[in-house]
């Protein structure tokens, strides 16, 4: 089996290290890549959050996305890491140029309304990204819209939606904004009990506080999820219990049963340990804790009670 040159011959990498020596020989500056940007972000693919390589050309909002987890099985199963990228790199020769079909639905207005989407990303990471895109800021955070694509040759994909697209398309960003909030509203909230991925379900103790994982039943970008402010009250209504809200990455949100015992500090440094141990830099959402009260129709800031306002 022809290894890359950080791997060992007498054992297979851990999928963690994998990943960094994957990334490595991505950003070594392979002549067939040098004319596209590579970003990482954990994606909703099926219901489960995968780590995905979107690899994009400059200037080009359409970008297909790869997953470390198929790399990992194929290079499980023998294959090198060299031979993996060298997939990313035919694929990306052979696609130079996005089908006609997603074209049109980018660039008419009534073809791609229906397609838009909110995402919520950290605001400080992405400030040269908001510059040119529509947005809107949400604490430490901004939302963005994206066009929602899907086909044979990209997969799940998402064009941003930027202000000379809005010119294009002749209409008022606050509207192109709006639909895309709306078009929010058809996709179901899920809230998953962490409880039901432990592996061993006795070992968890009958004290714990509650743990759950707030995302969109989607293949997409989950955290916006938390903006359903009434479906969420009523979650908490039926617990019967408050709750704190950590915005853990882009894709999820993660709701805290408030059970009296769990401090401001444990919460913020739990958050801080998640951020700093990020698996892909773009996924990291905000440094932030919010709370959920039921008897309140908004979340609030942990630190100080302000109520959580989305603003132009």
């Amino acid at each position: 089996m022809k290894k890359a040159k950080n791997e060992t011959v007498s054992s297979v990498l851990s999928f963690e290290d994998f990943i960094n020596v994957f990334r490595k020989e991505l950003q070594s500056g392979r002549q067939n890549l040098k004319e596209y940007t590579i970003e990482e972000d954990m994606i909703n693919k099926n219901g489960k959050m995968l780590h995905g390589i979107i690899v994009r050309k400059k200037d080009n909002n359409i970008a297909p996305v790869f997953y470390y987890e198929d790399f990992y099985d194929s290079y499980s199963k023998g294959k090198s890491i060299d031979d993996c990228i060298r997939e990313i790199e035919a694929f990306m020769l052979i696609n130079r140029i996005p089908g006609e079909d997603m074209s049109r639905k980018i660039s008419n207005w009534e073809k791609a309304k229906d397609l838009l989407v909110i995402k919520m990303i950290n605001a400080e990471r992405n400030a040269v990204l908001l510059k040119s895109v529509l947005h809107k800021y949400i604490g430490d955070m901004a939302i963005i819209v994206q066009i929602h694509l899907k086909s044979e040759m990209l997969g799940t994909g998402a064009v941003t939606v930027d202000k000379e697209l809005c010119k294009h398309w002749k209409v008022d960003p606050e509207t192109v904004m709006n639909k895309a909030f709306d078009n929010m509203l058809r996709y179901k909230v899920l809230i998953k009990d962490m409880r039901d991925f432990a592996k061993d379900k006795e070992s968890v103790p009958d004290d714990a506080p509650g743990m759950f994982v707030l995302q969109y039943d989607m293949d997409y970008y989950g955290a916006s999820a938390v903006l359903r402010t009434q479906e969420l009250k009523q979650f908490a209504c039926i617990q019967h219990t408050n709750f704190f809200v950590l915005p853990v990455c882009t894709s999820e949100m993660l709701l805290i049963e408030d059970n009296g015992d769990i401090s401001k500090e444990f919460l913020y440094d739990f958050l801080n340990n998640i951020n700093i141990d990020h698996p892909t830099r773009d996924s990291m959402l905000s440094n932030q804790v919010f709370y959920l009260d039921r008897n309140l129709d908004e979340l609030r800031y942990l630190s100080d009670g302000r109520k959580l306002c989305v603003f132009s």
